[in-house]
């Protein structure tokens, strides 16, 4: 079952305990993953929550660099190598 609009771990208990399948729910900045394990959720889905993150990011280096003419914000960027580590499975 997926429950995208709950947004209290007392509703999403709830449903966990009102049916015998797997429960599946929307990631929200609220909860921990260890939250939602431990009312019996099965499956957290992202949604759109990376690619409006990736946006963000950009926006910022935008903003910076139109407003300050500066490019500290690829300082923060990871380096290909650890990408790579990290889609590999070896991070």
């Amino acid at each position: 079952v997926y429950a995208p609009g709950l947004s209290r771990l007392t509703d999403i208990a709830a449903v966990v305990a009102s049916v015998d399948v797997p429960v599946n729910v929307l990631a929200r900045a609220a909860f921990k993953v260890s939250e939602l394990a431990e009312v019996g959720v099965i499956r957290i889905s992202l949604g759109s929550a990376i690619s409006r993150a990736v946006l963000g990011t950009a926006m910022r280096a935008a903003t910076e660099i139109t407003s300050h003419g500066t490019f500290t914000f690829a300082d923060e960027a990871p380096g290909f190598a650890d990408i790579e580590r990290l889609v590999s499975g070896s991070a």
